[in-house]
């Protein structure tokens, strides 16, 4: 299946499927591109030949809930989930795109590994329905209706200090601060982040220990 209809959308190039042969649209373009009102037949008729989805995505939990939800929507088609972090997913699809296998069917990870697989022309743009229900600012466009990727989910940092170590005077006060004074060796990050792989925001307040 070309296409997963869930929270996030990525669709990636990959050689189209003998099930197209002789159905409108007739490439992956094509496909891609239809807004026709047999747009749905056509996928989940190509998705019930194929008998599967692949799906790689960095999300944790509560991915299984998204599984299920498309299981009980679809059962005659399975769900092949690949979950790692998102440096993992963007290093698998690269290295399979240079070996010329083409496994995953669509992808939910963040936007700095979006931008890498796009970057290196992996991702393939999409037109969908389902992008109606998303603010313009959520979604990356491609053109005026196809569109990379939609934001579904963020994520907020909030840091804390051990006052009986660091002063209030050396709170960082901004992002760039994290690389000077007291925090410049003591910074500890959870596991997978690092100081120049997040995005982060600040506020006025700092909860202090």
């Amino acid at each position: 299946m070309k296409i997963l209809s869930v929270t996030f959308l990525i669709v990636l190039t990959m050689g189209w499927p003998a099930w197209s042969q002789g159905a409108k649209p007739k490439t992956l373009d094509e496909l891609t591109s239809y807004t026709g009102p047999d747009r749905q037949k056509i996928i989940l008729e190509g998705a019930k030949a194929e008998g599967k989805v692949v799906w790689y995505t960095s999300l944790s939990g509560n991915y299984r809930e998204i599984v299920d939800a498309f299981k009980k929507k679809y059962p005659e088609i399975q769900v092949e989930v690949y979950r790692a972090g998102s440096s993992e997913v963007a290093e698998r699809l690269l290295n399979e795109a240079r070996a010329g296998r083409y496994l995953a069917d669509a992808m939910e990870t963040t936007p700095g590994s979006l931008m890498l697989l796009r970057e290196n022309g992996i991702l393939k743009p999409y037109a969908s329905p389902e992008l109606a229900k998303y603010p313009e600012e959520a979604k990356t466009k491609a053109d005026a209706s196809r569109a990379y990727w939609v934001t579904d989910r963020e994520a907020y940092l909030a840091f804390g200090y051990n006052t009986r170590m660091i002063s209030s005077t050396q709170i960082p006060k901004n992002y760039q601060d994290f690389g000077h004074g007291a925090t410049s060796t003591s910074l500890i990050t959870p596991s997978g982040m690092s100081r120049s792989n997040c995005t982060c925001g600040f506020s006025s307040s700092v909860v202090s220990a």
